[in-house]
């Protein structure tokens, strides 16, 4: 199995307050009435832009400026929405940080959650309740290892907080893929279905849904032979699509059209990933059009990426690495993978394994280049998995095709590498008959979305 784009829905941080209007600026006279709502509505954006600044750079400064302003607000007009949603939304953002910039954590939640009931019913739900900040930033804390939560704690988090905002999307979804990842699958699809019966019109719920089935079939043996939850994922994809057009499923439509053999509809996805233009979703149509046999609009999507930000620093996976190994491009594809290596926090046995391919064809053709050009050898295989592991040893010949066959656990995705790796070692021992034989064997397969799918046909048979 190859597939590099995992799905992920990550948590949205509301912070900014919008302006509700200004007054006309039509030829009437302005009355007293609308002159006492213009004034503040232009001091509460002019906050709001301060706080904007301040989330990008903090400063102590500032962040008395923009609190000091709020709060004059709300003392000539104490209900004021804009200032309220603007008020909130800075202690809110101080009290998920896990160092609060502005004053103690207990003061600032006191604060906040005075804040939060001061906000009309209606406004209150378009906010995180005060008790999510505190899974926030419990989150952000096990993430950099300090204090790790345990997964009872996060979920007494987000039980508190969904007990403060039932109907808030977001947290709905966060905790169905909380259960998820407690190993209780049934339930949080449980969740979700409740979920999308109870506000049919968030799109979140139906894409959560089919990231949460996505997840399951990425993590079988051989995701190219699990259509029957494939299936169920692209509805709930094409769902979500329907109820927002911007949402970000084009290249998840895009993989599970192609793994299901619907070339024209996966092409189409990578079309659209174009039209929007932006850095990640060029990568993603590169991605698409590769694996779809389209080398050349592969290599427009890719050149378009890279006119925005250098492919060589972008943590985009292995995308176009593979996009570089399979063209032939073999001495640049050594050059781009050690950085593809450092923007990783473990390293794997796969990692190795294609170290070492990349390497070897890389020095057949330029014998400047390797192994210790391509590898990071201050750096271990902290990730190890015998299946690459065992591949590596049938590369280089110390063990035998008929050996790893015999206890080869038999996906459609093993036996395609399997003869891949056995194919490779042919090429390097120059057997002709066993190169094409296993080349042969390796398209019979005919996988989706498998790196040594495609370089069987451009490697082994160049």
């Amino acid at each position: 199995m190859n597939i590099h784009l995992t799905p992920a829905i990550g948590i949205v941080l509301f912070v900014a307050a919008a302006c509700t209007g200004c007054a006309s600026t039509s030829h009437k006279a302005v009355n007293d009435s609308e002159t006492a709502l213009y004034i503040p509505a232009q001091k509460v954006a002019l906050l709001n832009g301060k706080f904007e600044q301040f989330a990008q750079s903090p400063e102590r400064d500032l962040a008395k400026q923009i609190i000091n302003g709020y709060q004059k607000i709300l003392e000539q007009t104490p209900n004021y929405v804009p200032a309220l949603r603007g008020l909130y939304s800075f202690y809110y953002f101080d009290a998920q940080k896990v160092e609060p910039f502005w004053q103690e954590r207990d003061k600032s939640l006191a604060t906040l959650e005075a804040l939060y009931r001061r906000l009309p019913p209606l406004v209150r739900r378009e906010h995180y309740p005060p008790s999510f900040a505190d899974y926030q930033r419990d989150s952000v804390r096990t993430s950099l290892g300090r204090a790790p939560m345990s997964q009872t704690q996060a979920l007494a988090a987000l039980l508190a907080a969904l007990k403060d905002e039932p109907r808030n999307a977001m947290i709905r979804t966060i905790f169905a893929e909380h259960i998820d990842q407690m190993g209780f699958g049934v339930i949080s699809q449980a969740v979700l279905v409740e979920a999308m019966r109870s506000q049919p019109n968030e799109d979140i719920f139906p894409h959560a849904m089919a990231n949460l089935l996505y997840q399951r079939a990425l993590d079988n043996p051989c995701v190219q032979d699990d259509a029957q939850t494939l299936r169920p994922a692209l509805a709930y994809y094409r769902e979500a699509l329907s109820l927002n057009p911007d949402a970000r499923v084009h290249s998840d439509l895009g993989v599970i059209y192609g793994l299901l053999g619907l070339q024209p509809l996966m092409v189409n996805e990578a079309a659209a990933l174009v039209r929007q233009g932006d850095l990640k979703s060029l990568w993603q149509a590169g991605y698409l059009y590769l694996y779809g046999g389209n080398i050349d609009k592969a290599g427009h999507a890719f050149n378009a990426a890279d006119k925005l930000a250098s492919l060589k620093r972008q943590p985009q996976g292995r995308t176009y690495i593979d996009y570089l190994m399979v063209t032939n491009q073999w001495d640049k594809a050594a050059e781009y993978y050690p950085d593809y290596l450092r923007s990783k926090t473990a390293l794997d046995s796969y990692d190795l394994l294609l170290a070492s391919m990349i390497a070897t064809v890389a020095y057949s053709e330029n014998d400047e280049i390797a192994f210790e050009n391509v590898w990071l050898p201050p750096r271990q295989v902290t990730l190890r998995s015998p299946w690459p592991e065992t591949l590596l040893d049938l590369t280089w010949g110390e063990v035998s095709v008929d050996a790893v066959a015999s206890n080869l656990q038999n996906t459609r995705c093993n036996v395609a590498q399997l003869h891949f790796y056995a194919g490779f070692n042919a090429m390097l021992q120059g057997d002709q008959p066993a190169l094409k034989q296993h080349a042969d064997l390796v398209d019979e397969q005919s996988l989706m979305f498998s790196l040594e799918s495609v370089l069987a046909k451009t490697l082994l048979n160049r």
